[in-house]
Protein backbone atom coordinates (compact mmCIF):
# COMPACT_ATOMS: atom_id res chain seq x y z
CA UNK A 1 0.00 0.00 0.00
CA UNK A 2 1.28 3.34 -0.54
CA UNK A 3 3.26 4.96 2.30
CA UNK A 4 1.08 7.61 4.37
CA UNK A 5 -2.49 6.45 2.82
CA UNK A 6 -3.28 3.82 5.84
CA UNK A 7 -2.35 5.14 9.23
CA UNK A 8 -3.07 3.58 12.50
CA UNK A 9 -3.01 6.00 15.70
CA UNK A 10 -4.03 9.60 16.77
CA UNK A 11 -1.57 10.93 14.30
CA UNK A 12 -3.92 10.03 11.24
CA UNK A 13 -6.57 12.56 12.81
CA UNK A 14 -3.57 15.03 12.85
CA UNK A 15 -2.95 13.99 9.27
CA UNK A 16 -6.62 14.48 7.84
CA UNK A 17 -6.80 17.89 10.22
CA UNK A 18 -3.31 19.44 7.88
CA UNK A 19 -5.15 18.03 5.53
CA UNK A 20 -7.95 20.13 5.67
CA UNK A 21 -6.66 23.22 6.51
CA UNK A 22 -4.80 22.94 3.54
CA UNK A 23 -7.44 22.62 1.16
CA UNK A 24 -9.19 25.31 3.41
CA UNK A 25 -7.01 27.86 1.62
CA UNK A 26 -6.58 27.28 -1.63
CA UNK A 27 -10.89 26.64 -1.48
CA UNK A 28 -13.52 28.22 0.53
CA UNK A 29 -16.09 25.39 1.20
Amino acid sequence: RPKGEIIDGPDAATKVRKLVDKLMEYQVI
